[in-house]
């Protein structure tokens, strides 16, 4: 006779809101591990193909075969992501990944061509496939070892609060969690990731190249701002010293080396950021955010992007309470 299995009690999961509210409560503590896996994954998006688009539509045709497991049931784990080389894709729909992604359409057939043409995107006879083999991958492991740092931060955050009332979870288990149910785990961070981008990205005239460079000068400030001060604050307090307090900036040729962008390129970049006043240049040709000049809508991006983050934050830790 089979033993009946009983539903899980839901007061083993954690709330995402309960999440958001304590990550808002300590965001110094969580900004700077949060805020340097977000600007080291954006760059690794250049790095990956030399134009970011290619990468985010790479990531949206992906995400389309995610929705369709996830709808019938079907799960992999990390270990036989690593082993399939080609991935079928369903058929690509050049319209509904414009749209999701805020590029104009003749710019994503065109990025779709240059795929096809790299061999990342190839057609066999009816079939249309992903050749992973053919992608010049960001290391996943590293990916995937630095999102545990900011779920292992927020945990220990959370327990300050009393949200868990299991205090052994290790970064160990929820790297291992994500990597057991990889297909799950990439479809909720890829909703978090794909619309955080685009949100930033129309912030700044659909420019990716400009957000990149302009969230590593934040990040140098937020940065320097830890290291003067040791006591935490929540993210008000935070925002206005990221207003107030004076820190060393950073120059063009570190612009360049951090992003992967040419130094040229960062230097017209940086032309459009000073005549849209969300950076100043110093005495030392040094470049600082500035935030109060677009206070309300800076204010609204990162609200809604840790709100974002807390509910794929919830989904990881969920999966560990119901294992």
């Amino acid at each position: 006779m089979n033993k009946s299995i009983e539903i899980p009690s839901l007061n083993k999961g954690v709330d995402y809101k309960n999440f958001h509210q304590s990550m808002t409560k300590n965001y110094s503590e969580l900004s700077k591990v949060y805020m340097t896996f977000l600007s080291d994954w954006l760059t690794s998006t250049v790095k990956t193909f030399n134009d970011s688009d290619k990468f985010h539509i790479l990531l949206c045709i992906f995400k389309k075969n995610l929705n369709f497991y996830n709808d019938n049931l079907i799960k992999f784990d990390y270990e036989t992501f690593n082993k399939t080389n080609q991935f079928d894709i369903q058929k690509i729909n050049i319209v509904e990944i414009a749209k999701i992604l805020n590029l104009p359409k003749e710019t994503t057939r065109r990025k779709l061509l240059e795929l096809q043409k790299l061999g990342v995107i190839k057609r066999n006879k009816k079939n249309v496939l992903i050749d992973k083999e053919a992608i010049k991958l960001f290391n996943i492991d590293s990916i995937l070892d630095r999102l545990g740092d900011v779920l292992i931060k927020i945990y220990k955050i959370s327990l300050k609060d009393k949200l868990f009332t299991n205090e052994t979870i290790s970064k160990k288990e929820i790297v291992e969690t994500m990597k057991k149910n990889f297909s799950f785990m990439l479809l909720h961070y890829f909703e978090f990731i794909i619309p955080w981008l685009v949100r930033w990205k129309r912030f700044f005239n659909n420019d990716t190249e400009l957000f990149i460079i302009w969230s590593i000068i934040l990040l140098n400030k937020s940065v320097k701002i830890l290291k003067k001060k040791e006591n935490n604050s929540d993210i008000f307090n935070w925002r206005t010293e990221i207003s107030q307090m004076n820190t060393n900036g950073i120059n063009t040729m570190s612009l360049s080396e951090i992003s992967g962008i040419p130094r040229p390129t960062v230097s017209r970049k940086i032309k459009i950021l000073l005549e849209k006043k969300i950076v100043l240049i110093d005495k030392n040709k040094l470049f600082h955010p500035i935030i109060v000049n677009h206070k309300k809508p800076l204010e609204n991006l990162q609200n809604t992007s840790l709100e974002s983050f807390s509910k794929f934050s919830s989904t990881v830790f969920n999966l560990i309470a119901f294992s």
